[in-house]
C-alpha cells in the first residue's frame, strides 16, 4: 500500500515525535523515580507531553532564530517540562491521598 507524500510525511513526523517523547520520558523517569504510573503508555505520555510543552515554551520565548525542536537544547527543555509534569502529578497524587473519605468513598465537603 502506497501512501501519498503528505501522508507519509505525517506518519514520519508522528513516529519522530513518539520516539523523541519516549527518549525524554525514559530520561525523566530515570532522573526522578517515583510512584507515578509506570509502563510504556505512561512513559510515552509523560515524554510526549513534556516534549510538547517544553518545545512550545522554547518556541514562544526564543524567537531570535529558527530552531530544530529535536536538538540538544530541545531535548533539555523537553526533559525539564517532563520532570515538571511528573512533579505536578506527584503533588496532585499527594493531595488526593490526603483528602478525608466518607464511608461511601466520597470526599467530605467542609461546607456541609
Amino acid at each position: 500500500m502506497d501512501l501519498s507524500q503528505t501522508a507519509q510525511n505525517c506518519v514520519n513526523v508522528a513516529f519522530l515525535w513518539i520516539g523523541f517523547g519516549v527518549a525524554v520520558g525514559l530520561t525523566a523517569r530515570a532522573l526522578l523515580p517515583g510512584e507515578e504510573p509506570k509502563g510504556t503508555l505512561g512513559t510515552v505520555l509523560v515524554g510526549v507531553g513534556g516534549s510538547s510543552v517544553g518545545l512550545l515554551l522554547l518556541s514562544v520565548f526564543w524567537r531570535s532564530q529558527p530552531l530544530n525542536p529535536i536538538s540538544p537544547m530541545g531535548f533539555f527543555v523537553s526533559l525539564l517540562a517532563a520532570i515538571g509534569i511528573l512533579l505536578v502529578f506527584r503533588f496532585s497524587l499527594t493531595l488526593w491521598k490526603r483528602r478525608p473519605k466518607t464511608k461511601m468513598g466520597n470526599s467530605i465537603d467542609k461546607e456541609q
